[in-house]
């Protein structure tokens, strides 16, 4: 006789996320159109229904519980017109980060499109982090796809595009060999970290791993780390974490976007002494100024 424990709310969450984001690279390769994101969306249908059915077929009530605090936290905050809403990470405090219960998720919020927990454009994220004083860093991220090539049947997985600041701001080292730097980020150099499931794949676990190359798409990649077991995030499929710049769509499309372009997502973590309430005080200032600085329509 054996069980399993079941999947939590977080988990089917992410994988749901983890779908739309497939799906929506897909679109953009094959159709591109203005907002593959949304279109991604459309096509899966009815997000909220997902969860319930989910819920409906037997949830903790520990996770229940928790989810209902969240949301009536997230209620309060969306009650002001803000560019910027706090999560706790409370549901992240069982996982090895330095000091977790800093750590927090920062959104796009635009009440005239009913737009709440947002992505955020890159030169939203440049502004929030070069002007706030209640957080000791941020980092964006987005995930993609690739095709893994390995002589055989190429096998579609997924990467996350990460800033470098990323690897110190979450207080995680990488089981074997190192992370990439901030100046190896802006010099665009194709580094891939692999996770630990990949690297037993591809690898069979050896050292010498270290060095040799990855293909992904038509992109080659040297490996220079391996996270342990345990890590996935932000992703819960996460295969490889590689510069933002590294990816051809650094050159033709993020460097350049506009400020309504907002694709990624964005963490933080709240300096010492600091409140929530200061962060979020603090940053729905700093939306007031990008909203008449940038008067634009905001995040489309």
């Amino acid at each position: 006789m054996f069980w399993r424990k079941r999947r939590s709310l977080e988990d089917f969450q992410a994988e749901i996320e983890s779908h739309l984001a497939l799906e929506a690279d897909e679109v953009r390769d094959t159709a591109p159109c203005a907002d593959p994101d949304a279109a991604a969306r459309r096509s899966f249908g009815n997000l909220t229904a997902a969860e319930e059915s989910w819920s409906e077929h037997g949830r903790w009530m520990f996770l229940d519980h928790l989810g209902r605090e969240l949301r009536h936290g997230l209620r309060q905050i969306k009650r002001r017109p803000a560019i910027f809403s706090v999560v706790r990470a409370v549901l992240l405090r069982p996982l090895r980060y330095k000091d977790p219960s800093r750590l927090a998720m920062l959104f796009s919020d635009n009440p005239a499109r009913e737009l709440h927990e947002g992505r955020v454009s890159l030169l939203n994220f440049a502004d929030w982090r070069a002007r706030n004083h209640s957080f000791e860093d941020m980092a964006a991220y987005i995930g993609q796809t690739f095709l893994l090539r390995t002589g055989g049947v190429p096998e579609r997985l997924r990467s996350a595009r990460v800033s470098a600041n990323f690897w110190p701001l979450l207080g995680v080292e990488p089981l074997l060999g190192r992370v990439f730097t901030p100046d190896e980020e802006s010099r665009g150099e194709r580094l891939a970290v692999l996770s630990y499931a990949l690297w037993q794949q591809q690898f069979g676990g050896s050292p010498a791993v270290l060095g040799q190359s990855l293909f992904m798409d038509d992109r080659t990649y040297v490996v220079i780390g391996v996270m342990p077991p345990s890590f996935h995030f932000p992703f819960a499929d996460t295969k490889v974490w590689e510069p933002v710049t590294a990816h051809p769509y650094w050159a033709a499309r993020d460097r350049k976007s506009p400020r309504d372009d907002c694709i990624w997502l964005v963490l933080g973590r709240l300096k010492a002494g600091v409140t929530w309430a200061g962060a979020q005080e603090e940053m729905n200032e700093i939306a007031s100024s990008l909203r008449s600085q940038y008067p634009e329509p905001g995040c489309r």
